[in-house]
């Protein structure tokens, strides 16, 4: 009884600032189109129709099954509308983010500051860290961690009651997440692997063990028709020399260029640096820390605080190896990491770390939206509200007029109209070249068109930018909605 009153008491904080998620969600398919979230929603809608008929999708590296596309099959048949079920995503996203920082035995009042924050981050950049609240964006990963954290309090690891789950979670978090492996994977062996109550070959057997479940529901996926496509394999010997060659040359230029100059992060000059200075704080702190952990009482919940300092770092590294761009949705940890580490080093100073963050939420409550209305904010609503609803009517209006055929267009376009458009718009993804290209997309969608790379076969495309032709295809009608540009070919060509 008291847990569900501590999640309605965590919703209600959620529900004053709901104006902070809507700026999120009117960006992101208002501001612009981001399809790449709207997949579990779709994978949700096409499992309803028929469970066979999800056999045709074409999974990201990441496949998102727990929880992103179980939330949204358990949801869908409570309500097909997209707005309330990815709100109630975002606020489950709010809820878990509390009690992964309670895991840590950071107060009540501090957890959900931390919530907070994190919500207000997304409200000021939803571009950015604003994902952290959208399914399909790596956000599911730290509900998995929190999992993992409840597993490591329990006393008795040999179990069945506790071995199923382990192996069971391990081989899901393979599967749903592929960041998992690179920043939660090595953090959580160290920290069971470390367990007084744990058995080290035993765990390596469990690692072992789900390592190959996971790898045999890859290969039956495949033979039911899913499609999974793979991440990039990078060169990392070739990376780790070149590498190596820039950072000899100018070691600060080179840190400086990697992890501010170029890292699409807003606030990257303060959460960087926030990082690394309590690192040193943490490492300072060392013998203290380890007189902790020899605490029973407060054994797991500060030994936790290991994944706080190595699963950043982890994540910091990989990137920086590998060229990937640093954005937000491969470091969310940082900001978590951040306020999870300030909360640790102010908690023998509770009435200091009680008063800052009590300060924080009263003024951020007090001045949220529902109390104390943003001009600039309900305007920046409005205008993601008011460009979705014209780029869906001008659409619309404009493939009635061309007679409703079958087009095709660039990746954004396809599974937004599928979501946001109450039409049955039958867009066909394409690359550049011409080629079909179902990338997160269900195939079974295009049954039925002989030729889905031939170009000659459509009468219309949708495109982003001023274009007047594409596919070597000129066009003779234009329309402009938004930023989508619908081209009719001249069907003499």
């Amino acid at each position: 009884m008291f847990f569900v009153l501590r999640i309605l008491v965590v919703s209600f904080f959620f529900w004053i600032l709901f104006p902070s998620w809507e700026r999120i969600y009117f960006y992101h398919f208002g501001e612009v189109t981001n399809s790449d979230a709207l997949y579990p929603f779709l994978f949700a809608g096409d499992f309803w129709t028929a469970p066979s008929y999800v056999t045709g999708w074409s999974f990201p590296p990441s496949h998102y099954f727990f929880p992103d596309v179980l939330f949204f099959i358990l949801g869908y048949p409570l309500s097909s509308e997209v707005f309330t079920l990815y709100s109630f995503y975002a606020g489950f996203c709010f809820v878990f983010v509390y009690y992964f920082f309670r895991q840590m035995k950071i107060p009540n009042y501090a957890s959900l500051a931390g919530s907070v924050f994190l919500l207000k981050l997304g409200e000021i950049s939803p571009v950015s860290w604003g994902q952290f609240y959208l399914p399909g964006f790596h956000s599911a990963e730290i509900f998995l961690v929190l999992c993992f954290f409840i597993l490591f309090k329990r006393k008795d690891k040999a179990r069945f009651s506790f071995v199923f789950p382990f192996i069971l979670l391990t081989s899901v978090s393979l599967l749903s997440e592929s960041w998992f492996a690179v920043h939660s994977g090595l953090p959580l062996l160290i920290l069971f692997l470390a367990d007084k109550n744990g058995q080290k070959s035993k765990t390596i057997l469990f690692v072992i063990v789900s390592i190959i479940l996971y790898k045999v529901a890859v290969f039956y996926l495949g033979h039911l028709g899913f499609r999974s496509y793979s991440p990039n394999e990078f060169p990392i010997k070739k990376l780790l020399l070149e590498t190596w060659a820039s950072f000899k040359i100018n070691p600060s230029s080179y840190l400086s260029s990697v992890f501010i100059e170029n890292a699409k992060l807003p606030v990257s000059k303060f959460l960087f640096p926030a990082y690394w200075i309590f690192v040193l704080f943490f490492l300072f702190s060392w013998k203290k820390f380890q007189k902790q952990i020899q605490d029973k009482e407060t054994y797991h919940s500060t030994l936790l605080y290991l994944y706080l300092i190595l699963s950043p770092f982890c994540g910091l590294l990989f990137l920086s190896l590998t060229g990937i761009e640093f954005n937000a949705r491969y470091l969310f940890i940082l900001p978590i990491s951040c306020f999870g580490l300030f909360c640790y080093f102010l908690k023998k100073r509770r009435i200091l770390l009680r008063v800052f963050l009590s300060t924080f939420l009263a003024f951020t409550l007090v001045g949220s939206n529902r109390f104390a209305p943003d001009p600039k904010l309900e305007e920046q609503i409005l205008s993601g509200k008011t460009k979705q609803s014209h780029r869906i009517e001008c659409t619309v209006q404009t493939w009635r007029k061309w007679g409703k055929p079958i087009g095709a267009a660039d990746y954004w376009p396809v599974k937004y109209l599928k979501v946001m458009s109450k039409e049955s718009i039958h867009l066909i993804p394409l690359t550049e070249s011409g080629e079909y290209y179902p990338w997160i997309h269900n195939r079974n969608w295009d049954k039925g068109i002989a030729d889905l790379g031939d170009t000659n076969s459509f009468d219309w495309a949708i495109t982003e930018g001023e274009k007047k032709e594409i596919w070597n295809r000129k066009g003779v009608e234009f329309e402009s909605c938004e930023n989508w540009q619908l081209i009719r070919f001249d069907l003499s060509q």
